[in-house]
């Protein structure tokens, strides 16, 4: 995982307050957000709720990674918040966005470096781009864009693309399997280096399109990979066990002890456990490479030939590489006794590609 710095990079706005009289022309490439979250409608419906909350750490963390994001910055002494709250909520709903949240007087602490219009008791929301703010909405005025969630979502629809792929909660991952249908799920952990690689070189690109709905977990939370704000080893081993990563919960699908990033397509009946669920996976990176004989060969992968016929979307994919056991791995490509990520993934990317291709295509 990229390391998250505190901030020391002064942005430039690129575009200040926006307004309805913007056309197509002037609009660059939309911003594009790289994953939405799944809208919780058990939750209360309050912006602690539905939005991340972000400290400045995270935010320097985000700048520096050159993320594409947005940012509700707000004043609950605003008189007309509860209006705010509703009509913004409404629009992250309707689009099932992933949205940040700071309060103002957290945001105020790091702003001598960040040119954002904030104002006290009002709400700004503001989308990033490559270190800059790219669009911002103030609260006010005549068109108000922030008390409308269909304005809102009108105004945002040709400058910022919001994922389909979206990320889900322990509790809605476990409500999936209560239902009969389909569903593409991919497991992730914020501290994994391999799934911060996979999302810069293989989702980023793919969720710029519009794709069917899907869903990614993040597992490096309570009640998953952790226990009281420890790892907890028997619970994570568990998990893997109960939706199929590890080959004590699916035999055919599961890798090992289990690993992410792991993508599984489902279906489901409502009765079925999870790991017996599982048509089709893909497995990124994660291969073992040794030095037999003084070559470095991958002596372990997702792709085996075993495996191989059990992968139905690797029928998309007739010329490219599709059994890595056994790949020879030239020198140059080794680092501390690893494939390094950037050689490995030029056979992993399209792999992995194929797979979203194959059930996630409109």
């Amino acid at each position: 995982m990229k390391k998250a710095l505190y901030l020391t990079l002064a942005l430039g706005v690129l575009l200040s307050l926006p307004s309805c009289t913007n056309t197509p022309e002037t609009i660059a490439e939309p911003v594009n957000i790289v994953f939405g979250k799944l809208y919780d409608k058990k939750k209360e419906a309050k912006i602690e709720e539905h939005l991340k909350t972000l400290d400045g750490e995270g935010f320097a963390s985000k700048l520096q990674n050159k993320e594409e994001f947005a940012l509700l910055v707000y004043d609950k002494s605003n008189p007309k918040w509860d209006e705010y709250e509703k009509a913004i909520l409404k629009f992250v709903k309707k689009e099932n966005a992933l949205i940040y949240a700071m309060e103002i007087s957290d945001f105020k602490r790091i702003k001598a470096s960040v040119s954002v219009d904030t104002k006290e008791g009002e709400i700004t929301l503001a989308i990033f781009k490559d270190e800059n703010v790219a669009y911002q909405i103030m609260s006010g005025g005549e068109n108000d864009l922030l008390l409308d969630a269909d304005a809102l979502s009108s105004y945002l629809e040709e400058r910022v693309h919001f994922s389909d792929m979206l990320y889900i909660s322990l509790e809605q991952l476990e409500e999936v399997f209560t239902k009969k249908n389909d569903a593409t799920i991919g497991f992730l952990r914020k501290t994994c280096l391999d799934c911060s690689f996979v999302e810069d070189a293989v989702l980023t690109p793919f969720n710029y399109l519009d794709h069917q709905q899907s869903y990614v977990i993040d597992c490096d939370v309570e009640g998953i990979r952790y226990k009281d704000g420890e790892i907890d080893e028997e619970g994570w081993k568990e998990f893997k066990k109960k939706y199929g990563l590890s080959e004590e919960g699916n035999a055919d699908f599961g890798y090992n002890g289990g690993y992410v990033p792991t993508f599984f397509h489902y279906s489901t009946d409502g009765k079925t456990s999870p790991a017996e669920s599982i048509l089709d996976g893909c497995v990124y990176l994660n291969d073992t490479v040794k030095n037999v004989n003084g070559e470095y060969l991958v002596t372990d992968s997702y792709f085996t030939e075993e495996r191989e016929p059990l992968l139905n979307f690797l029928g998309n994919i007739p010329d490219k590489e599709t059994v890595l056991k056994g790949h020879k791995v030239a020198t140059q490509e080794i680092e501390n006794e690893h494939w390094k990520k950037e050689s490995a993934a030029k056979y992993h990317n399209p792999l992995l590609k194929a797979f979203l291709d194959a059930y996630l295509s409109k």
